[in-house]
């Protein structure tokens, strides 16, 4: 039993660090779209959560947000509370994984309510950190921002969720999974 718990963790520790390695290597930025950034780093925790539930999602979250904060990529406690929304995308995984039918419905309503968790706190974000005039931010950045966090976690999960299909079909992940 104790052997199986230690893989797990060491599954969650190995996803975790290609997490932050991504994170470190695959920000890129838009040319005209400087302030957002296409980040990859959820694709190792979705990924993780399909593989092994919840719990190991929201750990790992959890851990490369509280490691990114402190090695200064988001040094923010807003910005980790930004990162911390995505717990919401692997809750709906877990969800999907358990009744295993209509995948897109669930990414839809995982998309769906990230937004809403989100959208107050990059507007306090922005405005009150990063000392964005609400105009600008309201007339120029939030319809942008809403647009690209969808696409970005469109991206994220579909691409997750196909790299653990495939990795299903191979035997390669079917022993961790119970």
């Amino acid at each position: 039993m104790s052997n199986i718990n230690s893989k797990k963790i060491a599954i969650t520790a190995l996803m975790s660090a290609f997490s932050i390695i991504l994170a470190t290597i695959a920000n890129l930025r838009l040319p005209f779209l400087t302030f957002f950034k296409l980040d990859f780093s959820d694709i190792p925790i979705f990924i993780l959560s399909f593989l092994l539930g919840v719990k190991h999602g929201i750990t790992s979250l959890f851990v490369v947000s509280i490691i990114r904060m402190l090695t200064g990529d988001s040094v923010l406690l807003s910005a980790f509370a930004l990162r911390m929304s995505t717990s919401v995308v692997v809750f709906f995984i877990n969800i999907y994984n358990k009744y295993q039918k209509n995948f897109a419905w669930f990414a839809a309503a995982a998309i769906i309510c990230n937004i809403v968790i989100r959208a107050p706190i990059s507007y306090y974000m922005w405005i009150n950190c990063y000392n964005v005039p609400k105009e600008i931010f309201i007339n120029k950045m939030w319809s942008n921002i809403i647009l690209l966090t969808t696409i970005r976690l469109l991206f994220n999960i579909t691409i997750s969720k196909l790299i653990f299909n495939y990795l299903s079909k191979n035997s390669i992940v079917k022993n961790e999974q119970k």
